[in-house]
């Protein structure tokens, strides 16, 4: 049972940043990109270590996958 669990494919609205409604996707992820900007921004943001690149990666990972559930799922 655990393999199948693994193996099967995610559904489309499998993502934290996705709210019950429109608006609370577009307010995680504009919370979200504001998280980024000030990580990003400042001198200690920019010296950032191998594990919070790969942290930042799936966060805008998390952010481009909800925008994109919002456009093509959401009706």
């Amino acid at each position: 049972m655990t393999t199948s669990l693994l193996s099967d494919p995610l559904p489309p609205n499998h993502n934290p940043l996705i709210g019950m409604l429109h608006k609370d996707t577009l307010t995680n992820v504009r919370d979200s990109l504001f998280t980024l900007q000030e990580l990003t921004g400042t001198p200690q943001g920019m010296m950032l270590s191998e594990r919070s690149t790969t942290g930042l990666h799936f966060l805008m990972m998390c952010i481009l996958d909800a925008l994109q559930f919002e456009i093509e799922y959401r009706e």
